[in-house]
């Protein structure tokens, strides 16, 4: 499978232990159980994990120099580190510190799913330079020890927070290791400090090591609950279409979408938190967005290169009126790849903050482990760069909106939402921060 696809993960291995920060994290509390020391059949089917790995990466990572990193002593170091882990879980760290020296976005191990859900209760993100609290789930302990948007994040598990490290951080806490409870350092507004010990809902999954049994099945229905596009018309004027992923769901249902927004002379597409998805979905977009064949960028692959180009769809199946286009720290991948190709094609304007900067194609690979075969391991591996249309690779970059406009601590606590605003303002249509941010409540997983 291909498709540009938004990894929103690092590789910050615990148990290993990397060097892109300096401080150690603090006690955690996993959300597992304490494993079993590995029996030596389990060591040594592990090994096979770290040399299928190793070879999916030499067979297709887009660049055959790996930007200068011996790979293959670094595939031996891991097997020398399986040796002498005990558990599972410490084995699933090894793997993703052999991956870390590539620092791409897109190339990444996933372990298999586990039996349980973890809900933390809280969202945060960054605007600008800083971490801020951004939503808070009523109920939560979160919400139980007044934690409230527009609380700055100075720390997770004693880890600095930064723009380079959370999505690290994150893969982290939430892929590799999940925990019931995270230790926060926050700032609230007036300057106070606090550390904390947030715990997180736990719930156990029926059947969960079966990646395609109910308990995997429940929590997709869950994230394609809290993944929905939604759309609001503002009377004749304006619709703003909210996509949250670009995913196979949202590309089914983005020619509905594009016929709604066809009665309007303007569209804000609000693409803020939007880690990405597959290529299709975001090239019917812009086909359904440009009257003219576009010319998105260069795949640069392995052993060749290959252009991307875009063909119109027919003129029933497009919307030619204004286009605005939001983006924030969290924008990536695909959503990243729309707003650029609205820039650099004089499409519309962009709105918001500086993007993720995580772009890059990947194929994806699952395989099974387990004495008996029962559960998959996954695997992400960048098969091609992309070059835009202007020559420039976004990965590590971002999209610079051609409007910055960051919301302010205040505008988070009082749930206002400056950007949506300015976006409707630029097409005429008076919207009032307070109003805009009450558009499109959080949804939150029911776990």
């Amino acid at each position: 499978m291909s498709g540009w696809r938004c990894a929103r993960v690092g590789l910050l291995v615990v148990v290993v232990g990397l060097s892109f920060v300096a401080k150690r994290p603090a006690p955690s509390i996993a959300a597992v159980r304490i494993q079993k020391e590995m029996s030596f059949e389990q060591r040594e089917e592990a090994k096979q994990w770290v040399r299928k790995v190793a070879d999916k990466v030499h067979e297709w990572y887009y660049d055959p120099n790996y930007h200068g990193v011996d790979f293959k002593a670094r595939e031996k170091q891991a097997e020398d580190k399986v040796k002498e882990v005990s558990t599972l879980s410490e084995v699933y760290g090894v793997i993703a510190w052999m991956l870390e020296p590539l620092n791409d976005s897109h190339t990444y191990f996933f372990p298999p799913p586990r039996p349980y859900d973890v809900q933390n209760g809280w969202d945060i993100s960054f605007i600008g330079e800083k971490c801020y609290i951004t939503a808070v789930q009523p109920g939560s302990d979160a919400d139980a020890q007044g934690i409230h948007p527009g609380d700055e994040v100075l720390s997770l598990e004693g880890y600095t927070v930064t723009r380079n490290s959370l999505w690290k951080l994150q893969y982290s806490f939430d892929v590799l290791a999940p925990r019931s409870g995270m230790h926060m350092t926050i700032r609230s507004p007036d300057g106070a400090t606090r550390d904390l010990l947030v715990n997180a809902k736990v719930a156990k999954l029926p059947k969960g090591v079966d990646p395609f049994g109910p308990g995997e099945r429940i929590r997709y229905l869950e994230l394609a609950r809290v993944w929905v596009p939604r759309a609001i018309e503002m009377g004749s004027p304006l619709m703003i279409w909210k996509l949250p992923r670009f995913n196979m769901e949202a590309f089914a249902a983005m020619d509905k979408f594009v016929r709604l927004a066809q009665k309007h002379p303007a569209l804000i597409l609000d693409l803020r938190g939007n880690p990405g998805g597959s290529e299709l979905a975001v090239g019917h977009l812009v086909a359904a967005m440009f009257a003219r064949e576009v010319r998105v960028g260069q795949k640069v692959k392995r052993k060749h290169e290959e252009a991307w180009v875009v063909k119109p769809l027919a003129a029933d199946k497009q919307f030619t009126g204004k286009l605005s286009v939001l983006i924030d720290a969290d924008s990536g991948s695909a959503a990243e790849i729309f707003a650029r190709v609205t820039q650099l094609e004089k499409r519309g304007k962009v709105f918001g903050d500086r993007s993720s900067g995580n772009v890059m194609e990947a194929r994806h690979e699952y395989f099974v482990g387990g004495p008996y075969k029962g559960f998959a391991l996954g695997l992400s591996v960048t098969q091609a760069d992309l070059l835009m249309a202007d020559g420039q690779s976004l990965e590590h970059v971002g999209v610079i909106p051609d409007e910055l406009v960051l919301p302010s601590p205040d505008d988070l606590a009082k749930g206002r939402d400056p950007v949506l605003a300015r976006a409707a303002s630029d097409l005429n249509v008076v919207m009032t921060p307070e109003q805009a941010g009450k558009l499109f409540p959080v949804f939150w997983r029911n776990i």
